[in-house]
């Protein structure tokens, strides 16, 4: 069935085209909300929350951008409500596809998973969210304050700060004298 055929159908209610909708985009939704979850139980959650949204509200999805992007935002606002009430206080559980040597040169390559994924936890809260969506999950910063509810330059701002973050955190851990990272390259996109 073709994407807009689907979309009609579930607008319609039909339980075979939601079944269908639900099989094609859990996994890619699923890994997103993992990014953003404490564990995969949470991120289940926060997955079914989000399909709940997408059908009572796909009659909205005007087919401005895609499809599969209008479900990331809107499993992504799951994910950042279910933050609000829980913080995080364990590991991040499941993988981060992210090319950050255009964040901090040289020296990733050096690092684990792990060491990454704990770097960037140790983001605040709000820089994290940020990082997240403009670094690996490439929304623009245009989405990123009507999803957060900021502007545009706060958006650049606070993602700015957090690449400082990161570069002072892989210094403090890993590199001395003068191995230590100087300067990187700051993207306004």
């Amino acid at each position: 069935m073709k994407e807009q055929e689907l979309i009609q159908k579930c607008i319609q209610n039909k339980a075979t085209a939601q079944r269908e909708l639900v099989k094609k985009y859990a996994p890619v939704l699923l890994a997103l909300c993992k990014r953003y979850c404490v564990d995969e139980h949470q991120a289940k959650d926060c997955l079914q929350e989000g399909f709940i949204r997408i059908f009572k509200n796909i009659s909205n999805f005007k087919g401005v951008g895609s499809f599969e992007g209008w479900m990331k935002k809107i499993c992504v606002n799951c994910c950042l409500t279910q933050r609000k009430k829980i913080r995080f206080t364990e590991s991040i559980e499941g993988t981060v596809a992210v090319n950050l040597e255009t964040e901090i040169p040289d020296v990733v390559s050096s690092l684990n998973e792990n060491d990454l994924l704990n770097i960037i936890k140790s983001l605040q809260e709000q820089s994290y969210v940020v990082f997240m969506m403009h670094s690996i999950e490439g929304y623009s910063h245009k989405e990123i304050a009507e999803t957060l509810e900021i502007s545009e330059g706060t958006s650049r701002s606070i993602l700015s700060r957090a690449r400082v973050k990161l570069i002072e955190k892989v210094n403090e851990l890993y590199l001395t004298g003068s191995n230590r990272i100087l300067q990187f390259n700051i993207e306004n996109n």
